[in-house]
């Protein structure tokens, strides 16, 4: 399969699923299982963060809509909020086709979002690993785009909720994303930008069922990133203050989400971390956290030079530097390697 330029491939893939149509033309129902299996961590900080995470394994269902572009995936995420609408989990899928429009077997890529939730870039990298025979899965997160409610700006507590939420679906996600038509299942890949990255990193680290994983402006140390803002944002310490989110009660919140927590987990040999030198959003600090918690050495830590915006530039060489890293994990055949505890 040929490559296309990032610009085009978009479009590409618009008009290849909208047009052409080849699948169903009714939804189906479609079995999985959860394969969740994390391997006991040495310290009791990761044992006890991977056992706020876990959730009983069990069958469930996955529905894929009638065609469209990009078709639809949903199915229930295994530890709900309460709230109908966002407890059921949407993945956009950029189904790899042929120059036919036929429907390719190849391995598959999840995509999580920044916390805009516009998904523009998301869906412009989904779009292109599309067009070069990788199936990608754009994922809505707790509170945006489909899972959008009246509840969907919570207190940082409740924040804190929704991400945990988000960081369990992404985990289940892949043993949807394995039920799919065409998905080679053994081979799913991660790509998470901004929030999406951090999210990213934890749900990676339960168990590394993901392989090739690649964070995109992220990091970790949250309670210290958030401090950060605090200081810099003079209502948003205002607001903190008053919801009595300080100190130690502060700490622990954050923490239910900390990526420094599993980081040791990541398999460094098949993660990647791409960061900004000037990121204000996330301080270069941050980004160190996480690289040295996960010892990753300077190949699979790469420095791009600009701001938490500007860096987009380096977006298409990123891609196909991710394309390729996916095409040669399944290539080179077998389940993802486990972490190096």
């Amino acid at each position: 399969m040929h490559r296309a330029p990032l610009a085009i491939a978009l479009v590409t893939v618009i008009v290849a699923d909208s047009a052409l149509g080849r699948d169903a033309g009714r939804p189906v129902v479609l079995a999985a299982r959860d394969s969740l299996d994390p391997a006991r961590d040495a310290t009791a900080d990761g044992r006890a963060m991977l056992e706020d995470l876990a959730w009983e394994p069990v069958a469930f269902e996955v529905r894929l809509a009638a065609p469209a572009w990009p078709r639809r995936v949903t199915f229930p995420s295994p530890v709900p909020s309460g709230d109908r609408v966002n407890d059921r989990v949407t993945l956009e899928w950029f189904v790899a086709r042929d120059a036919s429009g036929a429907p390719v077997p190849g391995p598959a890529v999840l995509l999580l979002h920044a916390l805009d939730g516009q998904m523009v870039a998301t869906r412009a990298m989904a779009g292109y690993f599309a067009h070069n025979g990788i199936h990608a899965f754009a994922m809505h997160l707790p509170g945006y785009n489909s899972r959008r409610t009246a509840k969907s700006r919570p207190g940082l507590d409740s924040a804190v909720v929704l991400l945990r939420q988000a960081i369990v679906d992404a985990r289940r996600a892949a043993d949807a994303i394995a039920a799919c038509p065409h998905v080679d299942g053994e081979h799913v890949g991660l790509v998470g930008t901004s929030l999406g990255g951090f999210i990213a990193s934890v749900t990676a680290a339960i168990d590394n069922r993901f392989a090739p994983v690649f964070i995109l402006l992220a990091g970790g140390d949250l309670e210290n990133l958030l401090k950060q803002r605090m200081r810099d944002l003079p209502g948003l310490r205002r607001r903190m203050r008053q919801r009595g989110l300080t100190g130690s009660r502060l700490s622990r919140i954050v923490a239910r989400v900390e990526p420094v927590r599993l980081a040791h987990r990541l398999d460094r040999r098949r993660t990647w971390l791409y960061s900004a030198t000037r990121d204000r959003v996330v301080p270069p600090a941050s980004a160190r956290a996480l690289a040295s918690a996960a010892r990753l050495d300077a190949e699979h830590h790469v420095w791009l030079e600009g701001n938490h915006v500007s860096v987009a530039v380096n977006l298409p060489w990123i891609v196909l530097r991710m394309t390729e890293e996916v095409r040669r994990t399944a290539a080179s055949g077998g389940p993802p390697t486990g972490p190096e505890l």
